[in-house]
């Protein structure tokens, strides 16, 4: 039998109760002690979402696409008419990315499948809140220049002179922030563009040369990038890519948490059911939805943003 002498034992102890306490304090003063608590509290704010059994009944009746129908079934109410409570992991992807660890999948669920979900009041309405071109609003809030309420629009006739549609402009766009070549871009835009200039015109519209550079010095000294509310990203490659889509998805719950608070402080009867990436879902009372767009219609406050971001506010269920 082998064992430790008491001292040494006691010695080891003290060593990685000091360690332990020491990573507490670290984590308590960054970005986990923080935001990552804040958001984690919101998600954990979801209520159960009222289901139409009946037409998810009928869906499951004639659905053949396995995938579909597991995702339907996820949606099956445990007791009376509500689903269980949708629970998200916030660590399951390098950048933050929700996914969802148990109730209904609302993240894979198809559109056209949303009518199995009705409001919990009578005659209420579910309400999606969507934040407005999230990542590219991100990237100028960071970069401290003022964000257009349609960006896209104001990238087409300003930046790129009104050559190319706003739905070609979308594209080339996020193709730019996400790391699309020339050569990708030039197979999407119409023939005789120069997809290279239009990305090099991009990408300083939004300062993605200054934010490369930053992250390729924070990578080189540190081994990692950190998101801009500091979140570690383990990744050696697309920085710009990772850094934007993790910030993104902070700032759109931290929006989610203050709009929440408003309601709150408002004393509106709001019940949040779903986030999907950059929108959140909420059950509201078909009183208080003229104050719920009164609140909104000022756009979402985010910790630490310079900008207020705007966002539009539709019916989840229909018209999908």
């Amino acid at each position: 039998m082998r064992a430790l002498p008491p001292q040494v034992f006691k010695k080891k102890i003290k060593s990685i109760r000091e360690r332990a306490e020491k990573i507490v304090e670290l984590a308590n003063q960054g970005y986990y002690g923080y935001e990552f608590v804040e958001n984690r509290e919101l998600l954990l704010r979801m209520e159960p979402s009222s289901i139409n059994t009946g037409v998810l009944k009928s869906l499951l009746g004639v659905e053949r696409n396995s995938t579909n129908k597991t995702s339907l079934l996820r949606c099956v109410p445990s007791d009376g008419d509500k689903a269980d409570v949708v629970r998200y992991s916030q660590i399951s992807s390098s950048t933050g990315r929700l996914t969802v660890t148990s109730g209904p999948n609302i993240l894979t669920l198809k559109k056209d499948h949303r009518k199995i979900f009705r409001s919990g009041f009578k005659n209420g309405q579910l309400l999606q809140v969507d934040i407005i071109c999230l990542e590219p609003r991100v990237a100028l809030s960071i970069a401290q220049r003022e964000a257009p309420y349609d960006i896209y629009t104001h990238v087409q006739d300003e930046v790129l002179g009104g050559n190319l549609s706003r739905d070609e402009t979308k594209i080339a766009t996020i193709g730019c922030l996400y790391g699309m070549t020339a050569s990708t871009l030039q197979g999407k835009i119409p023939s005789g563009m120069d997809a290279g200039r239009i990305l090099s015109n991009i990408r300083d519209y939004f300062d993605v040369p200054n934010m490369e550079r930053s992250l390729r010095q924070q990578a080189a000294t540190t081994g990692h990038i950190q998101s801009f509310y500091n979140r570690l990203i383990k990744s050696d490659s697309a920085h710009v890519n990772h850094y934007l889509q993790c910030t993104g998805v902070d700032a759109a719950l931290l929006g989610f948490g203050w709009l929440l608070e408003q309601c709150s402080l408002q004393e509106l009867d709001v019940r949040p059911i779903f986030v999907i990436h950059d929108a959140i879902v909420l059950d509201v009372r078909e009183d208080q939805i003229s104050r719920l767009r009164d609140i909104t219609d000022q756009g979402l406050h985010v910790k630490r943003m310079q900008q207020r971001f705007p966002v539009k506010v539709e019916n989840f269920c229909h018209g999908v």
